[in-house]
């Protein structure tokens, strides 16, 4: 029977190093997600600078044609939104992983006070 608790001691620290691995690969990804979509944002929003007019103002008139978006806007708007969900999926997976490695590490300290 010591055996199979040393074994079973054995299973539980490599889950816990693989779940621990996991957990880094994630928060890395994570980071170098976000990372990557706040130069994004930073990048959009830098844009061009506004050049002072030296014109007269003129009244505009009411605008009564479809307005369409520049295809550019979109392409980015798409790749906003697929950044947003790939965060939110890897922020998702990272709490589990988390869930996951604190159950683990709760269930091997159980099972160190039953040795003890």
């Amino acid at each position: 029977m010591g055996q199979d608790d040393s074994s079973e001691q054995n299973h539980l620290k490599s889950r816990i190093s693989n779940l621990q691995d996991e957990n880094l690969r994630l928060k890395r990804t994570l980071s170098e997600m976000s990372e990557d979509f706040e130069r994004k944002q930073s990048e959009e929003s830098a844009g061009t600078p506004m050049q002072e007019s030296t014109a007269e103002p003129v009244e505009a008139e009411p605008v009564t044609a479809d307005i369409t978006l520049d295809p550019k806007y979109l392409e980015l708007m798409k790749e906003l939104t697929h950044y947003k969900t790939s965060f939110s999926e890897k922020q998702k997976a990272l709490e589990e992983t988390t869930a996951k490695l604190e159950e683990a590490t709760r269930l091997v300290d159980m099972y160190k006070a039953d040795i003890d």
